[in-house]
């Protein structure tokens, strides 16, 4: 490979790979303009503070019990802002109410976020 050659394909080389890569900042600006990137964000966000120890009624500040059948002990919700969001928690009960279910009831086990079409009634 003759000087010019190398030169010419160093040049181009220079020229078009900057152009080619998208910087990290212009990735997030892009995702965070994304209205359905925003919903999953604060899903996750409100989903990340949900803990073992939490009283149903702190839960249910930012989630909703999802449609079908719902029992006291093992409860599934859904993300307020998007229903396709949605989770498993397994609660220890009031011993207090022991019919129904009670704001009291605290946080054991809490599944993984997943998404999926909404349970109907």
């Amino acid at each position: 490979m003759n000087t010019s050659h190398f030169v010419f394909l160093l040049v181009l080389s220079l020229v078009i790979a900057p152009a080619a890569t998208v910087p990290p900042q212009a990735q997030n600006q892009q995702l965070a303009a994304c209205d359905s990137c925003a919903a999953v964000k604060r899903a996750l966000e409100s989903f990340e503070t949900v803990k073992p120890g939490m009283r149903r009624s702190q839960v249910e500040e930012s989630f909703v019990v999802a449609g079908g059948m719902t029992f006291r002990s093992t409860t599934r919700y859904e993300f307020k802002d998007c229903s396709y969001l949605s989770f498993e928690i397994e609660y220890s009960l009031d011993p207090k109410s022991p019919s129904s279910f009670s704001g009291e009831d605290r946080v054991l086990k809490v599944s993984k976020l997943t998404v999926d079409y909404p349970t109907k009634d």
